[in-house]
């Protein structure tokens, strides 16, 4: 394995000891906080001040699409990471 592999081991190995929920959920606030940020920095910057009514009458929608798109996303991208951490165990055993 290159030493590119090898870290990105290690650090699935540590993802894994910690589990797939914390996983999900830490990936999935961290994505969608940032999400968050941007439009709540984009409705600030360039809206009118009088439509904070509209942002807030949003958010329950903002959090659920975000909730409905990442959870899914963060779980595909574990067994991802679990096909190639299995992948990279097996070239680790061999040599």
């Amino acid at each position: 394995m290159t030493e590119s592999q090898n870290k990105w081991f290690k650090n699935w190995a540590n993802k894994r000891q910690k589990g797939v929920a914390y996983y999900i959920i830490t990936q999935t606030l961290i994505i969608s906080g940032g999400l968050f940020l941007g439009k709540f920095a984009g409705f600030a910057l360039f809206t009118n001040q009088n439509r904070w009514g509209e942002f807030f009458a949003e958010l329950p929608t903002t959090v659920m699409l975000l909730l409905a798109i990442g959870i899914p996303f963060n779980v595909i991208s574990w067994f991802l990471g679990e096909w190639r951490y299995r992948k990279l165990s097996g070239k680790q055993n061999i040599t």
